[in-house]
């Protein structure tokens, strides 16, 4: 006589399975998570899908390597109990920041509660919002963990407020006190 099929072993088997390849996301390259995502689509593996496309967001316009993606995430669990604070100063002592970064941490900080227009006005550069981006997209492992609380990167070190038909910039007091401490900023009195 045949065995019937245990299927609730086979669910629970595809259940690891899928709950296994969600664990692998974070460390795969992106293109490998595209692929992935496209697989889990005609698999009709909804689960594993919502976590590519959770992974994707993240990065936002990030194309990691496996290598890059890998280091990224262990980055972030090593800081993974430390305040921002702590992982923004970490951030810019490895990768200091360039000097149009340094200027357009000073205008906003010379600013508090601007409207973008007038942070735009003020820095000497045309590239005022990708520059701010890039302050956390190029130390992007250091806040790997925090950025899905975001609405976007740059909001790790900015507070951003709509007003209007406008978006004020305030810099996070957590940014403004590793500033301080790296010299990019004045301390406060």
């Amino acid at each position: 006589m045949a065995r019937k099929p245990d299927f609730e072993a086979q669910k629970r088997q595809l259940e690891a399975a899928v709950e296994a390849a969600c664990a692998r996301i974070g460390t795969q390259s992106s293109k490998a998570v595209r692929q992935v995502r496209m697989n889990a689509e005609r698999k009709d593996a909804a689960g594993l899908v919502a976590a590519c496309d959770a992974e994707l967001a993240l990065r936002g316009s990030h194309e990691f390597t496996a290598e890059e993606a890998t280091a990224a995430v262990e980055l972030a669990a090593s800081l993974e109990d430390k305040p921002l604070r702590e992982r923004i100063v970490e951030a810019f002592e490895a990768l200091p920041a360039r000097d149009y970064e340094e200027e357009l941490v000073r205008v906003i900080d010379a600013h508090p509660g601007a409207n973008y227009a007038v942070i735009h006005k003020e820095y000497s550069r045309k590239d005022t919002a990708l520059v701010a981006g890039h302050l956390v997209y190029d130390r992007f492992g250091y806040f790997r963990s925090l950025i899905a609380t975001e609405a976007d990167q740059s909001s790790m070190l900015l507070i951003k407020v709509p007003k209007g038909k406008q978006i004020t910039w305030q810099l996070r007091p957590e940014a403004q006190e590793a500033f301080a401490s790296l010299g990019v900023l004045q301390p406060s009195a």
